[in-house]
């Protein structure tokens, strides 16, 4: 960010008194996180001593006089600008500068529009939300991805993590084809398995250690399952996964590891 947006929102008076001199001072290159937020506190203390830039004639006991004085309009409209100030410095405090107060509507509207956002070109086929975090699959053909995405309180839904790879199509030999993913960041971890089947495959579940045993919901022959903890501490995970025919038969039983 440079010197001249911010110098926009001093008073005119102020500006036309001060304005060419500051921005002598601070360069025309880009500003520094401290210089921008004392540039942004001298323009709330401009608003609020506007007698510091404007012409004032002098009281005979002493003193000065304002020729505009403030208003309660003026009150209002220095308080609004204060809080939009602090909005604005608290996105430039951010460790990824962001600017909340000139994010587009919508831009954050959804996990889904986050995936389809990063992978334009693949459908999506299924997805699971849980503890304020978001899995999206998308698949075409050999092609697929899953994107991760966390739900902020103030900025809405924010891309986390993910990839995408390419593989092999389900085929008549090989009818399941599915792959593991995990990740974490500060407070979460999570671990995705993904993947698609076609005929005879009807069904897919995954079998844990202890013998339990968790069917997996179809969408158009898309499947997914997610698992994510706040505290990062995540349960058992399954150990295998099947795909059967609709009578139930086996047609294929494959370890889980990350990587598959």
């Amino acid at each position: 960010m440079r010197a001249r947006p911010l110098l926009r929102l001093y008073p005119r008076e102020w500006r036309e008194r001060y304005g060419d001199e500051l921005e002598a001072l601070v360069g025309p290159g880009p500003l520094t996180l401290p210089v921008a937020l004392d540039l942004l506190r001298g323009a709330v203390d401009a608003h609020l001593h506007p007698e510091l830039a404007t012409p004032a004639l002098v009281a005979a006991g002493g003193g000065t006089i304002p020729l505009l004085p403030r208003t309660p309009r003026m009150r209002a409209g220095v308080l609004l600008l204060a809080v939009l100030l602090g909005l604005l410095a608290f996105g430039l405090a951010q460790p990824n500068p962001v600017l909340p107060i000139i994010l587009p509507i919508g831009a954050h509207a959804s996990s889904a529009s986050i995936a389809q956002a990063r992978y334009p070109t693949l459908p999506i086929r299924a997805s699971i939300e849980k503890n304020g975090i978001a899995a999206v699959f998308l698949a075409r053909g050999p092609q697929s991805a899953v994107v991760v995405s966390t739900r902020a309180a103030t900025l809405g839904w924010m891309d986390a993590g993910g990839g995408a790879s390419i593989g092999t199509a389900a085929t008549d030999e090989h009818p399941m084809t599915f792959g593991v993913t995990s990740g974490a960041n500060n407070e979460n971890q999570w671990i995705t398995i993904s993947g698609t089947v076609i005929a005879p495959v009807a069904s897919v579940a995954l079998l844990y250690p202890d013998g339990s045993r968790e069917v997996l919901p179809l969408h158009d022959g898309a499947f997914l399952w997610f698992e994510t903890r706040p505290d990062g501490l995540l349960p058992p995970l399954p150990s295998e996964i099947v795909g059967s025919d609709a009578a139930g038969n086996e047609l294929a039983r494959v370890p889980l590891r990350p990587g598959n």
